[in-house]
């Protein structure tokens, strides 16, 4: 088991496959909120909140931009998809060995922008502008491995590898 310690570094592509070269300094992944109910009543010591497998509330990316242009700007037609796909690598350390290794990380978002800050204009600075996107589709592999497909628009919910939606399909 080798010990993960930094992401070494990474490129944004869009979906047609062009290099977003600069794009940001970082981008805020999305964070996956289940959709819960409380579970109360008799035989039930107090209440807990008890997630839908699958169901998870509004999520979110947001893009940290430096610089406004025509492909900023064609996150902002809702009524298609903005697919990024980050490409990375993940430096990892072997305990037995102590050598330094690299596993590949690529992260796929499908969404519609939600919002655009235009950013702020000041002399020799960067602009800044974001956007958050409502994501639809999020696909996660390190190391080629896959981790994570959350498809909500195909009824898809996988946790490394394992389709955590096929028993509910079938009966619906």
């Amino acid at each position: 088991m080798k010990i993960p310690s930094v992401l070494n570094t990474y490129n944004v592509y869009d979906n047609i496959g062009n290099k977003l070269i600069g794009v940001a300094n970082e981008l805020e992944l999305p964070e996956l909120e289940a959709m819960t109910d409380d579970v109360d009543g008799s035989g039930v010591l107090g209440v807990f909140a008890d997630p839908a497998t699958g169901q998870f509330e509004s999520t979110e990316m947001n893009i940290k931009w430096k610089w406004m242009d025509a492909r900023f700007f064609r996150i902002a037609r809702t009524a298609t998809f903005s697919q990024f796909t980050i490409r990375g690598s993940q430096q990892v350390t072997d305990p037995k060995t102590g050598n330094t290794d690299y596993w590949p990380l690529k992260i796929v978002v499908r969404g519609k922008m939600k919002s655009m800050n235009l950013g702020t204009l000041a002399k020799a600075k960067n602009i800044n502008p974001e956007t958050v996107l409502e994501v639809l589709y999020l696909n996660i592999k390190i190391n080629k491995e896959p981790r994570l497909l959350l498809d909500k628009l195909n009824f898809r919910y996988e946790v490394n590898g394992v389709d955590m939606m096929k028993k509910i399909r079938k009966q619906v």
